[in-house]
C-alpha cells in the first residue's frame, strides 16, 4: 500500500507468546518447554501436564499415547481429559476444569484442533477466576489442524443455551506453540483442508479489520499466497509431510499473535452464529462463507481497507487472479473501480479454491432451517462494531441466501 495510505499512528499489543517450535519431530521439545515455563513462575515447582485433546486423536491414532509416554518419562504426566467435542461445549471444559484442579497440575497441553485449543484457554481462565493467583496456568498448543486458535487471547465455547460464547483475557493466549507435521499426518484431509480455508479467512478478514496494524496485514498477504499455494499443494500430495508442514507455518502467518478481542470480520462473525447452533466445522463455516463475504466488502470497503483488499489480489497465484487488469503490488494507486474489481476478484478466488479443494457446501446440507435466515442475520448485525461497512439486508441477500 502507499505511504500516504498508511495509518500515521498505532500499535502492535503483543501475546504472551513466548515460543515457537516448528518441524517434523519437534514435539520432542515438549519436555524442555514445559519445564521452562512452569520455572518462569515457580523456580522450585515440579512440572506436572494435564493433556487436552479429543476422543479421535486419542482413540484412533498414536498421538496422545507417544505425548503421554514422553511426559511421563520425565515424570511430567498429570493426566489426559480426552472428552474435548466439537465447539468446545462448555459442559465439557467445566469437567476438564475440576480435573486439572484435582490433579494439581500447574500446565495445560492442548493437542488437536480449535475446540480443545481452546478449551485449554478457557479452562486456564476459569482456574485463574477461581483461584485468585496472580499468574494464568501456562498453556502450550500442540495443533493437529490449520484453524490457528494457538495464536489467540479468545477462548471460544458452546454454552448451555447450545450458543457460541467466550472468555477474553490479555494472558490467556498459550505461551508456547508446537507445530509437528509427523502429528499432522494423521489428521483426515478433508479437515485438513478446510480448516486451511479458516486460515485463508483469517488473512483475508486482517486485511479490512479495523485496527490491524499494518505489519500484520503486511503479513496476511504473504499468508494469502502461501495458503492458495500449500493448500492446493497438499490436496494433490496428502501424504507429504514437507507440504503439510509449509502449511502450519503460512497458517500462523495468517493470524499472527496479536492481542486483541471479537471476531475478525463479517466472515467470522456468520461462523460463530452459524457453527456451535447448528453442528457445522469451523473450517466449513469459512468456506460457506468468505467467498460472498470477500465479494459484498468489495462493493462496500473504503479508503485504506479497500486498498488493502484489493491489493491481496496481486498475492493470489496468476491462475486465480482472473481477467481483472493487475494493478501491482501497490493497489492504492489504482482508481476505485479497478480497486473494487480488484477486491471482487479475490472474492471468486476464494470460491474457486473452494472447488478446487473439493470443499463446496450449502446450509442446506447442514440443515440450517431457511426461516432462520433472517434471525442469523439480525444476530450477526446486532453485535457488529460501530461503523461495520455492511448492513442486515445485505447479509441475507448478499450472503445467506447465496450460500443456501
Amino acid at each position: 500500500m502507499a505511504l500516504s495510505l498508511l495509518p500515521s499512528s498505532g500499535s502492535y499489543l503483543c501475546t504472551p507468546l513466548r515460543a515457537v517450535h516448528w518441524g517434523p519431530g519437534s514435539v520432542s521439545n515438549l519436555p524442555t518447554v514445559i519445564r521452562s515455563l512452569v520455572s518462569a513462575y515457580d523456580k522450585t515447582a515440579q512440572p506436572k501436564a494435564l493433556i487436552i485433546t479429543g476422543k479421535t486423536l486419542l482413540e484412533k491414532t498414536p498421538v496422545i499415547g507417544d505425548v503421554r509416554k514422553m511426559l511421563e518419562k520425565v515424570g511430567m504426566f498429570g493426566g489426559v481429559f480426552s472428552e474435548i467435542g466439537q465447539h468446545a461445549p462448555i459442559k465439557q471444559v467445566k469437567a476438564a476444569q475440576r480435573l486439572a484442579e484435582d490433579n494439581k497440575v500447574n500446565v495445560l497441553v492442548s493437542v488437536g484442533g480449535g475446540s480443545p485449543i481452546d478449551s485449554a484457554k478457557a479452562i486456564a481462565y476459569f482456574i485463574h477466576e477461581s483461584s485468585g493467583s496472580e499468574h494464568f496456568m501456562p498453556h502450550i498448543a500442540v495443533p493437529t489442524t490449520l484453524s490457528v486458535a494457538e495464536t489467540t487471547q479468545n477462548a471460544g465455547f458452546t454454552n448451555e443455551q447450545g450458543q457460541k460464547a467466550g472468555v477474553n483475557h490479555p494472558d490467556n493466549a498459550p505461551r508456547a506453540i508446537i507445530y509437528d507435521a509427523n502429528l499432522a499426518m494423521y489428521t483426515p484431509l478433508r479437515l485438513w483442508l478446510s480448516t486451511g480455508m479458516r486460515a485463508v479467512d483469517h488473512a483475508i478478514e486482517t486485511m479490512y479489520r479495523d485496527g490491524a496494524p499494518p505489519q500484520v496485514r503486511h503479513m496476511a498477504l504473504f499468508a494469502i499466497k502461501g495458503l492458495f499455494e500449500a493448500l492446493e499443494a497438499c490436496k494433490r500430495n496428502p501424504d507429504d509431510v514437507k507440504i503439510r508442514q509449509n502449511c502450519y507455518l503460512v497458517a500462523w502467518e495468517s493470524l499472527w499473535p496479536l492481542a486483541r478481542a471479537g471476531a475478525l470480520g463479517l466472515s467470522h462473525a456468520l461462523g460463530h452464529k452459524l457453527g456451535a447452533t447448528y453442528g457445522i466445522p469451523h473450517g466449513i463455516c469459512s468456506v460457506l462463507t468468505l467467498p460472498e463475504t470477500v465479494k459484498l466488502m468489495s462493493r462496500n470497503l473504503q479508503g485504506y481497507d479497500l486498498a488493502c483488499l484489493a491489493t491481496a489480489h496481486a498475492f493470489l497465484p496468476p491462475t486465480y487472479q482472473g481477467s481483472v487488469d493487475k494493478l501491482g503490488l501497490d493497489a492504492s494507486t489504482g482508481s476505485e473501480e479497478a480497486q473494487r474489481a480488484a477486491a471482487h476478484q479475490v472474492g471468486e478466488a476464494v470460491a474457486l479454491l473452494v472447488k478446487t479443494l473439493e470443499l463446496e457446501s450449502t446450509l442446506k446440507e447442514y440443515k440450517v432451517p431457511k426461516e432462520d435466515l433472517e434471525s442469523i442475520a439480525g444476530k450477526v448485525d446486532g453485535s457488529k462494531p460501530e461503523g461495520a461497512p455492511y448492513k442486515k439486508e445485505q447479509i441475507i441477500d448478499s450472503i445467506l441466501t447465496k450460500i443456501y
